[in-house]
């Protein structure tokens, strides 16, 4: 059972973190809300997969919030990552 893709990295602005989306395939539905919130375009649906550009991603976090499902997650780490 896959649970969780593999983390997105992207440097946090603000603390010198680095800020991890987590996507939970058990939980996204595929509807797609995310997609179209994301300022940059980074947040897509490939093939009813959700993808997470991690190049392209400002870390605005908007996909977590609007995800109906919960399916997406934010955590923080130390700059050497996960």
């Amino acid at each position: 059972m896959r649970k969780y893709f593999d983390p997105t990295s992207i440097p946090h602005p603000l603390s010198g973190l680095v800020s991890y989306v987590l996507v939970n395939y058990d939980r996204c539905s595929s509807c797609g809300a995310c997609v179209p919130i994301c300022p940059p375009g980074s947040v897509t649906l490939q093939n009813a997969t959700l993808q997470i550009d991690a190049f392209t991603c400002t870390g605005c976090f908007r996909c977590i919030y609007i995800c109906p499902t919960g399916a997406l997650s934010r955590i923080q780490d130390h700059e050497n990552g996960v």
